[in-house]
């Protein structure tokens, strides 16, 4: 029998300082991979997980097949300093100036997985009788 399962295997980050009449600034860049896996058999599901390990709650702002790469998934979303979804008052201070936001790419890659379950005597062949079978 096969099944098919839907895996995210690390996800990249991307921030910069993105100042809100100025836009996103040069040089403030930083990458981090982050060592974070998500599977099911449901890919919906997949891309819901991926969603709320970033906060994103708006599916607009996520991209598939992101830069014509098949399975590639970005989500932008922004950030304060400590890498949460901002308040509505940092929000409102960043529009005034006097607060430091960031905008933020979430990239992972979606794989699929076609699991079976091989039968280990077939695949020992005569080797298979060096070990107990049921």
């Amino acid at each position: 029998m096969e099944t098919i399962k839907y895996v995210i295997d690390g996800i990249t980050k991307f921030s910069e300082i993105d100042f809100y009449d100025d836009g996103c600034q040069p040089n403030t860049g930083c990458h981090y991979s982050i060592d974070y896996k998500i599977q099911s058999g449901d890919l919906n599901k997949v891309i819901q997980d991926f969603m709320s390990f970033t906060g994103c709650d708006d599916k607009k702002s996520v991209l598939i097949d992101s830069c014509e790469v098949d399975g590639r998934i970005d989500i932008q979303v922004m950030e304060n300093a400590n890498g949460d979804v901002p308040s509505k008052m940092e929000i409102e201070n960043w529009k005034k100036g006097k607060c430091v936001l960031y905008s933020v790419i979430y990239t992972a890659y979606v794989e699929r997985h076609a699991i079976t379950e091989p039968s280990l005597v077939e695949l020992l062949g005569k080797n298979a009788s060096e070990y107990q079978t049921y």
